[in-house]
């Protein structure tokens, strides 16, 4: 089925959630927002909300600053096995962040940003004072490590998240035997996320980029995409069409990542696609020249690693 774009449509085609934006050298020409001016400012109102958590996690903040991110009606999944946690239970598990964490600096090595949506990489280092999710120490340097997607709701707090925490890597630094470890890393395995693992996740995605990337073979590119969207997904026909369409305009598009992050079968994609412009379209300048299109998207996956839902950021198209 071929969807044909009215101008509303048709902005969202420049989202599609494959590419890269590995370096900004050799970009020339003006660089346009190509999402309506709403989705922009809403992706930049939760980039900067994610700013002001960081800002607040490494400061002297008490510990009322950092709760005041959280919706009262949290649902923080990652924390408690089987079950979302509660504002309430947000505040029982970080009082010890807060309190038995001495000197600790955490480092976002990602962000990524689409709409209401936000997938955060990091790490964090700091001394261990007294006792944290179950295990004591005396001002032992730790290091810890872990992906979390975040919803925010219209007013800018957190409404949803979801942790995945690597346990073993923090218990690897506090216990000191193989058996202590695995017992620990046991119990704190149900904290973690049903659906793929981050390496399944990552090689999805790698399909998808080798599925995106079959420009000698159109018939089966789209093919492979396609079954690459869940049946369930209201939005899988529409995104066929508008896929269908998006190559017939730029038939060498060809796309790689710049980040992948991933949580609870939840993953960010930063990403570019670049290419031609073979087919002519309002949308699309530069009629018969090599153009980039650069955004961020998330995406909700399913346990066979289909897309369920798609979250689209702010994307950018520039002439190279």
């Amino acid at each position: 089925m071929v969807v044909r774009w009215s101008k509303k449509a048709a902005t969202c085609v420049a989202v599609f959630f494959l590419g890269l934006v590995s370096s900004q050298s050799g970009l020339t020409e003006e660089a346009n927002n190509w999402l309506n001016a709403a989705t922009c400012e809403r992706s930049e109102s939760t980039r900067q909300a994610m700013l002001e958590m960081d800002r607040i996690i490494n400061s002297d903040a008490a510990l009322d600053s950092y709760l005041d991110l959280f919706s009262p009606s949290i649902e923080a999944w990652g924390l408690l096995p089987e079950r979302a946690a509660s504002w309430r239970e947000v505040e029982n598990h970080y009082k010890p962040v807060f309190g038995n964490f001495d000197r600790s600096i955490l480092v976002s090595d990602e962000v990524i940003v689409a709409d209401r949506f936000a997938a955060q990489r990091y790490h964090a280092m700091f001394y261990l004072t007294g006792e944290f999710d179950g295990v004591q120490a005396n001002k032992k340097k730790t290091f810890i490590r872990g992906s979390t997607v975040f919803e925010f709701d219209n007013s800018g707090l957190i409404q949803e998240r979801w942790s995945d925490h690597d346990h073993k890597f923090r218990l690897s630094q506090l216990l000191s035997t193989s058996d202590e470890i695995e017992k620990e890393v046991k119990r704190a395995g149900v904290l973690s996320g049903p659906g793929l693992t981050g390496e399944q996740i990552q090689e999805r995605m790698d399909s998808m980029r080798i599925a995106f990337n079959q420009m000698h073979n159109p018939e089966r590119r789209l093919v492979m995409l396609s079954e690459l969207f869940s049946e369930t997904w209201p939005e899988r026909q529409l995104w066929i069409g508008k896929l269908q369409t998006f190559f017939e305009i730029m038939p060498d598009a060809h796309l790689a990542y710049d980040a992948v992050v991933a949580a609870w079968s939840r993953v960010g994609i930063r990403w570019r696609i670049t290419g031609s412009v073979r087919g002519k379209h309002e949308l699309f300048p530069y009629r018969d020249q090599p153009i980039s299109l650069t955004g961020e998207t998330i995406l909700e996956i399913n346990d066979t690693g289909q897309v369920t839902a798609m979250h689209e950021g702010c994307v950018v198209l520039r002439k190279i």
